[in-house]
């Protein structure tokens, strides 16, 4: 059953640039942040009360409605009530191939538009890192690694059960 979850209406946004290939100039590149690219395709994730994706989006808004972001529902991922941004592995060949060797899709988190109902895109980078991964610590000591499942060498899971 989803929850009813009420939040403030964000602002589209503009922050995120693409991959536009190597940055090669640091003077132009003096006010960006430059991040590894992992040939996923951009979403942002909704967390809902119990902190479980319950939607995720394409970077046009669109909710995706792929196997491997279908997979992503009720996951728990967070804070409740949050908005997190990240590259879906399984939208590019480099994307699929990485979900059929791991056995499960996955999302590489890099920022958070909402974190617990509070509005923190127009936050400073540095500071919503910072937030992004205290969350990651805290769920790691929360729950651990509960997949029920065991990677081999190749980092294929495989379930024993």
């Amino acid at each position: 059953m989803k929850q009813n979850t009420t939040r403030r209406r964000r602002k589209k946004t503009r922050l995120f640039a693409g991959a536009y290939g190597k940055a090669k100039d640091n003077i132009i590149m003096e006010h960006y942040i430059v991040q590894p690219k992992h040939d996923g395709q951009y979403v942002e994730i909704d967390l809902e009360c119990n902190g479980k994706i319950c939607e995720v989006r394409s970077k046009t808004g669109r909710v995706l409605q792929t196997e491997e972001a279908r997979s992503m529902l009720g996951v728990f991922a967070g804070y409740p009530n949050s908005t997190l941004c990240g590259e879906l592995m399984g939208h590019t060949e480099a994307g699929k191939k990485d979900t059929r060797d791991r056995g499960y899709a996955r999302i590489i988190l890099f920022d958070a538009l909402v974190l617990e109902d509070k509005l923190v895109q127009d936050d400073p980078y540095r500071l919503r890192l910072e937030q992004l991964n205290q969350m990651h610590a805290e769920l790691g000591e929360l729950v651990g690694n509960d997949k029920p499942w065991w990677d081999d060498d190749r980092a294929r899971a495989r379930d024993f059960h």
